[in-house]
């Protein structure tokens, strides 16, 4: 009886779970069937008191079959808490604000302060200026809820300025996210891990494939090409009479002059004029830096000759004087160099005396018009007495050997 009595039940809780899930049923159509027989009086009196002795001793079960049904599909079912994030910038930091959710949560992703795990509800600030890329906020427990905000870009721009000049080359970095690396070729290059301010390079100088590069923030980097630091150079020749000049007015000495010709090659001369003495026939001049660039400059050939007298002239002592006699030249002349009565200037052709005594050294004779003829006469003393020469140890010892045998070989012969 009480088998029959729990299938009882169990059919009920059938039909209220069904009822509870199954659509309304539609209407019956119209039939032709003829009605059921209408029961007789005990049937009905049975049936009346059935329902409710079966309804008092189903009840009970059918609240527990109920409840295990409800605790059957409860698995499958979310109770978790939305998740509430707020992603804003606070001046150059990124801060991620969780309002609800289910804590523990993990903020992953790249960049400074990233990854974050096992943290609460809350505001959590990412110091910058940089750049986060892939940022997620993820639940760690309840539903599991992950979201993705992207990327963060609080990056400085990179503001670099240079000044080249013809002595050194000047980098100004403004702003960006430092350090900083500056990488080319040239004096004092590569800069590693420098911050914000100004740099100087020595020059003069040529310096190639400058680039900034950020090594924080978003990695910015910039080339900035080549900077020739170095002044030009500038240089001219000419003949002025018989003579060459070489004129070197600006560029990074020292310089080189080179070619074929009296007084060639000519090397570390500086800034100004440089004379070669003619006539001559001087071919490929060219000045060349030897320092900055290195640039290089062909004036090319020039011939200087004479158009007026040739000049000629001859030193000689007189006695304890010096003579100079110039037998030809376009006058007037001007005699320079070292020793007593120099300079002499404005001379003419004929004989001057220098006195003495003295030595002369360095003469040189040139004119002051017409073809600016040089003459180079050279080094001359002229009554100067010859120190005694000074016997060193060696000297005197040999001496005295030479004595004590002069003195033996004169015994001898005794």
């Amino acid at each position: 009886m009480a088998n029959a009595d729990n299938k009882g039940c169990v059919s009920r809780v059938a039909g209220d779970l069904s009822a509870l899930t199954a659509a309304p049923s539609p209407a019956p159509a119209a039939s032709n069937i003829p009605p059921s027989p209408v029961p007789s009086s005990s049937v009905l009196a049975e049936r009346k008191r059935s329902p409710t002795q079966d309804s008092q001793k189903c009840r009970p079960r059918r609240f527990l079959l109920l409840l295990c049904w409800l605790i059957s599909i409860m698995p499958g079912m979310a109770f978790g808490v939305s998740l509430d994030i707020l992603a804003t910038f606070v001046g150059h930091d990124m801060q991620i604000t969780i309002n609800a959710g289910d804590s523990p949560f993990g903020i992953t992703g790249t960049g400074p302060g990233l990854p974050l795990t096992g943290v609460g509800t809350g505001s959590y600030t990412f110091p910058g200026p940089s750049f986060w890329s892939n940022v997620v906020v993820s639940e760690t427990a309840g539903n599991m809820e992950s979201i993705n905000l992207g990327d963060f870009d609080s990056s400085l721009p990179l503001d670099v300025s240079f000044n080249c000049t013809t002595t050194e080359l000047e980098i100004s970095i403004n702003n960006g996210d430092g350090p900083f690396d500056v990488t080319g070729t040239g004096p004092g290059l590569p800069l590693l891990g420098v911050g914000t301010g100004v740099y100087t390079l020595p020059g003069p100088a040529f310096f190639s494939n400058v680039t900034v590069t950020e090594t924080g923030g978003n990695l910015q980097s910039q080339n900035f090409g080549d900077f020739q630091c170095a002044a030009s150079l500038s240089a001219s020749a000419q003949c002025v009479g018989v003579n060459l000049e070489v004129t070197i007015n600006d560029g990074d000495g020292p310089f080189d002059i080179t070619g074929t010709g009296l007084g060639m090659p000519r090397l570390g001369v500086p800034l100004g004029t440089t004379l070669f003495a003619g006539p001559d026939l001087w071919t490929n001049v060219t000045i060349t830096e030897t320092d900055g660039d290195n640039q290089s400059f062909n004036t090319g050939d020039f011939s200087c000759t004479a158009t007026g007298v040739m000049l000629e002239a001859i030193v000689r002592c007189n006695d304890l004087n010096l003579e100079v006699e110039i037998t030809q030249g376009d006058a007037p002349f001007d005699l320079t160099g070292s020793g007593p009565g120099l300079p002499a200037n404005g001379l003419g052709v004929g004989i001057t005396t220098l006195p003495g005594p003295g030595v002369w050294s360095d003469l040189t004779l040139r004119e002051v018009s017409s073809d600016y003829e040089i003459r180079q006469l050279g080094e001359l003393g002229c009554g100067e007495p010859r120190p005694i020469p000074s016997l060193s140890f060696y000297g005197i010892f040999a001496l005295l050997l030479l004595l004590m045998l002069a003195g033996f070989r004169v015994r001898i012969r005794r």
